[in-house]
């Protein structure tokens, strides 16, 4: 039986509260995707910093090996080390499982 029969014995009150009722589970589906879209959104911007961050460590560690192998002063190779290890533990221990 099609709609626009079954629905035509209904009263005009039945018909508007259907479709009110509609309109909020609708408003409801799409509030729930928004939040979980947000949510989501959330967490990969939290890992795009963490990156950014290990990233910029690297770089810096990688201008202080060049300094080291221009001049051979030893405080640039205990900044490599030091750097390249804080950016290992933050890489390993800071990042959700999700991100290979």
């Amino acid at each position: 039986m099609p709609f626009s029969k079954m629905s035509s014995n209904w009263s005009i009150g039945g018909k508007l509260a259907a479709g009110i009722a509609l309109l909020i589970l609708l408003s409801v589906v799409i509030g729930a995707i928004g939040l979980f879209t947000l949510n989501n959104y959330g967490e990969r911007s939290l890992v795009v910093a963490d990156v950014g961050s290990v990233e910029s460590a690297l770089l810096e560690a990688r201008t202080d090996e060049k300094n080291y192998l221009l001049r051979r002063e030893d405080q640039y190779l205990e900044r490599v080390t030091t750097l390249t290890d804080a950016a290992s533990l933050h890489e390993l221990g800071g990042l959700p499982g999700w991100v290979s």
